[in-house]
């Protein structure tokens, strides 16, 4: 982005401002310049290069409501080892970016897609961003939302979690640390219950689903199962039975024989 994008003092929504490898382009911590900017969309691509702390910059866009950031790497169909190495630097680069990164507490709605971490960054945290009402995560490496114990709650009303591959959602822990959830939308890859896009819109629903125990792909629901024990008892009973009724014809016949037997003899 050109330098003098820092001059524009009054501009409100900027898209797609992408961390470019020029040293003269305009870097995040210019950003802060813009006093009235309340939408911001940044891209950091393949050849993305960053000064060492630049992204914790960001929480001084005091004003900022709405921000999104695309992370990503290019697949490239050639494969020399120029560009390997390239690849690499870039996914090192995301990588740091995502340790470093802060937020504005003005902040009301993010969105993060393609996030290169298993956890989420640090400083996104309820502590840090009471305000925030609406958090959409969208693709990348992301395996929780928690941060392994902190009994902190968020003031989300709108949560997407889409196309996480690793993702793991612990429904009762969803609905303990986001408590004011009033839309959820979720479609993940891991586990057979979240390959579905499942959309709810009240907080009702919400919390039925967050109750509601989750069904293991291999296993009998209750009622099936309990049926199919009735059936089994049932048969094993009548098949007793019929041994029993059997055994007793069986004892009649041999009885009647023995009187026949002793009825010439005598």
């Amino acid at each position: 982005m050109p330098k003098e994008l820092q001059n524009l003092t009054h501009l409100q929504v900027l898209k797609g401002f992408v961390i470019g490898n020029s040293k003269t382009s305009c870097k995040i911590d210019d950003l802060a310049n813009l006093k009235g900017l309340r939408r911001l969309g940044i891209v950091i691509g393949n050849e993305a290069v960053a000064r060492e702390g630049e992204f914790t910059k960001l929480k001084d866009v005091e004003k900022l409501h709405s921000l999104t950031i695309w992370w990503g790497v290019k697949k490239s169909r050639e494969s020399p080892r120029g560009k390997s190495q390239e690849l690499s630097k870039a996914k090192s680069l995301k990588l740091a970016a995502m340790d470093n990164l802060t937020f504005p507490p003005s902040l009301e709605k993010l969105d993060l897609r393609g996030t290169p971490h298993a956890n989420l960054p640090k400083e996104l945290k309820p502590s840090t961003l009471q305000k925030l009402k609406k958090l959409y995560i969208r693709g990348g490496k992301l395996t929780r939302l928690d941060d392994g114990g902190t009994d902190q709650q968020w003031n989300v009303e709108i949560l997407r979690l889409k196309y996480l591959n690793d993702f793991k959602l612990n429904r009762q822990q969803l609905l303990l640390t986001f408590p004011l959830l009033c839309f959820l939308d979720v479609k993940c890859d891991k586990g057979v219950e979240y390959k579905e896009d499942t959309v709810l819109k009240s907080s009702s629903e919400i919390e039925n689903y967050c109750k509601e125990k989750v069904v293991e792909k291999n296993a009998m629901p209750a009622e099936k199962h309990n049926s199919e024990e009735r059936k089994s008892l049932k048969k094993d009973n009548l098949g007793e039975e019929a041994l029993v009724k059997k055994g007793k014809g069986k004892e009649v016949a041999f009885k009647t024989e023995i009187e026949q037997q002793a009825s010439t003899i005598y």
